[in-house]
């Protein structure tokens, strides 16, 4: 079994792809305000992710730049589940991790405290942050060769402690 699952380690607000439209249209951002009504601020928010996209508004981008409600909707809800991947909490992203075999294994010295597991599991990694380890180490599955067992799920924390 193989994961083809596109899971890019950024996100793309649907504010780019309706950047991209008005560029192609030659509207400026101050006629498209105009044309969905509402003040340039805004706009501005919607184009860069900070307000989700309703179906009210999405009714309009379907009426002003085409494409359909459905497809603005998807856009704006595969975003936010982006985003929401991208903000694991150190905790999140430890609990995902074989903490234990890497104890066992003698990678790391048996801790407590999660602040120090945190701590020490970025240090493994050589990495200050979360954030860059998701960079760096999410994409391991499609970057690297191995066996895959199809009765096991493949996860790549463990992929990427392992490797």
């Amino acid at each position: 079994m193989y994961n083809n699952e596109f899971r890019p380690n950024w996100a793309s607000a649907p504010g780019d792809t309706i950047k991209d439209v008005l560029f192609e249209r030659n509207i400026s951002i101050d006629d498209f305000a105009q044309r969905m009504q509402n003040k340039v601020d805004d706009v501005n928010d919607l184009l860069q992710g900070r307000t989700a996209i309703t179906l009210a508004t999405a009714r309009q981008l379907e009426k002003i730049l085409g494409a359909s409600v459905e497809y603005w909707m998807a856009r704006d809800f595969q975003y936010r589940q982006d985003i929401a991947r991208f903000n694991v909490t150190a905790e999140q992203w430890v609990d995902d991790l074989p903490i234990d075999d890497m104890i066992r294994f003698g990678w790391l010295s048996p801790i407590k405290q999660m602040q120090d597991i945190v701590s020490a599991c970025l240090d493994y990694f050589n990495i200050s942050t979360v954030k860059e380890w998701y960079e760096k180490y999410a994409g391991v599955l499609q970057k690297v060769p191995f066996k895959k067992s199809p009765t096991y799920e493949i996860q790549p924390a463990p992929v990427a402690t392992w490797l």
